[in-house]
């Protein structure tokens, strides 16, 4: 000790263990607070179904890298995310929510400017009126199993819950039938169709017809 006091250039890697030790050590003090505020939190939305909903924002140490990390196969590889800045940046802004069952991750729905798609503009005009932007994401693995309507209808409740919503909008891409039978099943009835602005694809607006 003596000699690193006396030749200070033997303290520093010393104290870059002491810094990486005690940074680690806030981590772990940190993500167990988030944890025990997540676990005591109230959710906004119970189900009779099971699904709970609640607010991501305060579960993105625990939740948002299994997010930001899905993959989807084939042609639904568009929906996936990339986890990058721009990404968690997004998923930050407060407009993002998840889906749980019990402790398990189902999915997320987001609400806003976040659930709409960049089109070219003036290409066509989109349905104006009373809507609010919907969207939502499933866990890969659970997509194709019949799980879509009870997902679906536990976002919607809780838009209604949270933000008000009389009414939905979302988009879906045009060659992704399955997904616009689900929506049709919900309510939801096709508007106009927009292109991309990036991948150029057709995408439909749909909006909701009908409450349940």
């Amino acid at each position: 000790l003596v000699k690193m006091i006396k030749r200070p250039e033997l303290l520093s890697p010393w104290i870059t263990i002491l810094l990486a030790a005690a940074g680690i050590a806030l981590g772990a003090i940190y993500m167990m607070y988030l944890k025990k505020k997540v676990t005591n939190r109230r959710p906004y939305l119970s189900l009779k179904q099971g699904m709970i909903i609640v607010w991501v924002v305060g579960l993105l140490c625990i939740l948002l890298t299994q997010i930001s990390h899905w993959t989807y196969e084939g042609e639904y590889s568009i929906y996936s995310f990339q986890p990058d800045e721009e990404t968690l940046a997004e998923l930050l802004d407060g407009s993002y929510f998840a889906c749980t069952l019990g402790q398990e991750l189902v999915g997320y729905f987001c609400f806003g400017a976040s659930a709409t798609i960049p089109t070219i503009p003036r290409s066509v005009s989109l349905p104006q009126g009373d809507f609010l932007d919907f969207g939502l994401g499933m866990r890969p693995d659970l997509c194709g199993q019949g799980r879509g309507k009870e997902f679906m209808q536990a976002g919607l409740l809780f838009g209604k819950q949270k933000f008000h919503a009389a009414s939905y909008r979302l988009a879906v891409a045009a060659w992704n039938k399955r997904a616009q039978h689900l929506y049709q099943k919900m309510g939801f009835a096709t508007a106009c169709e927009v292109t991309h602005r990036f991948s150029k694809q057709p995408f439909y607006i749909m909006i909701q017809t009908v409450t349940d």
